[in-house]
This record gives structure tokens, sequence and C-alpha cells, in this order.
């Protein structure tokens, strides 16, 4: 393509696009512990050296399972030791992982001991972040309005933006597109009372107040679909 400028025509220069960059930047997958040991340990050791010294690794049974993971500043050195330690006799193969510098080898280590909850790692790391305690006061605040819903049933639910998702009109064109019978199906209720609601503009209460927010909320964004 090119580009008109007082009459002379400039090509268009386009911008190389920069590859992201990889997790991992080099691996070697399961090897025998063989190489670490008699007159392979000084090829394997020369080996490394010409790659690099620090990264991950795993260990594994004879069966192929993994037994453990662990991230090392001189890996020679550390797998040379649990060829004797306490994990000396429960592995029989390797692997190495090379991983970005940009990225915390804690980091990625942790992730891989939590995916994965190998049988030698008795610490199974820790990853910061955890959203166990939103969701435990996400849950919360919806049986609170679950309830408050049931015992004040003429005061409308608070908006909140956990809430705000779901609406009388949402509710209502959901019905006018799957129909009556689909939405009473959903709700666990008769044809007739979901009209009954309808008419009284009391959808949305009741969803809430019934636990079935979440239910109707997913049948809502199904049917976008």
């Amino acid at each position: 393509m090119v580009q008109r400028r007082e009459g002379v025509k400039m090509p268009v220069v386009k911008e190389k696009r920069k590859d992201a960059p990889r997790l991992v930047r080099k691996h070697l997958p399961e090897v025998s512990r063989a190489l670490l040991e008699g007159e392979n340990k000084e090829k394997f050791a020369a080996f490394l050296k010409e790659h690099e010294r620090q990264g991950l690794y795993a260990l594994y049974k004879k069966n192929g399972e993994l037994y453990y993971i662990g991230r090392a500043s001189d890996l020679l050195q550390r797998l040379s030791i649990h060829k004797s330690d306490l994990h000396g006799k429960k592995w029989d193969q390797l692997a190495i992982y090379i991983i970005n510098e940009k990225l915390k080898l804690h980091d990625v280590e942790s992730l891989l001991i939590g995916v994965s909850k190998p049988e030698g790692n008795k610490n199974r790391g820790k990853l910061k972040n955890d959203l166990r305690k939103e969701l435990k006061n996400f849950m919360k605040e919806a049986a609170l309005n679950a309830i408050n819903a049931s015992l004040y049933p003429n005061q409308e639910p608070k908006q909140t933006k956990k809430n705000k998702r779901i609406t009388e009109n949402k509710i209502v064109e959901f019905i006018d597109k799957e129909g009556v019978a689909a939405t009473a199906e959903i709700l666990g209720i008769s044809p007739g009372r979901v009209s009954q609601l309808r008419g009284d503009e009391r959808l949305r209460q009741w969803v809430i107040a019934a636990g079935k927010r979440e239910k109707m909320l997913v049948a809502i964004e199904s049917a976008k679909a």
C-alpha cells in the first residue's frame, strides 16, 4: 500500500509485531536420572553450563508419575542433592524448565505445585491474592439479600454492584423470549405464579428472596448466546 503526500507516493512502512515473551524459554523433558550419575554427570554438567544454571525442575517416579517440583539457582547442584536426600529413593526421571527472567520463579513454582499437588511437596506453595475470602463475602451478601427479601417482602432490595445485573426488565424480556413455561421450570414454580408475579412487578424481588438469582442470571445470559 502507498500513501499520497503532496503528489508524491510514499511507501507505508509496517512495524514488525513483537512476539510476546514466552513463559518457558527452554526445557528439557523427562530424561533419565542416570545423567546425574557416573561418567554421564560431567557431560550433563557441561551441557547445563552452556544453557542456564537456574530454573524449575520436576522429579518423576519410575512409572512416570510426577513426584516433586522445585526451583533452584543452581540446577545441577540441587538435582545432585536430591539423589541422596529424603527424596533420593523416590524418583527416577527429571525435567528442567528455564523460565522467562521477567517472571518470579517462586510464583511459577507455587502455581505448578498448587495445580498438580505432587506427593513429594509437603509445602504446597503460596500464591498471592487468594479469592476465597472475597467469594465468602460474596456468598454471605447474596444469602443476606435473600433473607432480607424474605423477611421484608415490601422493601426493595438494595442495589449493589453484585446484584445490579438482575432487573425486573431483564426477567420480563427473558419471559417474552423463552416463554412463561420455561421460566416457571427454571424457578420451580407454576406458570400461573410467574404470570402473577409479573403482573405485580415483583419478579426480581421474588427471585432474590427464593435464592434463584444466580440460576436466573445464568438462564438470561444463556438466552443471549
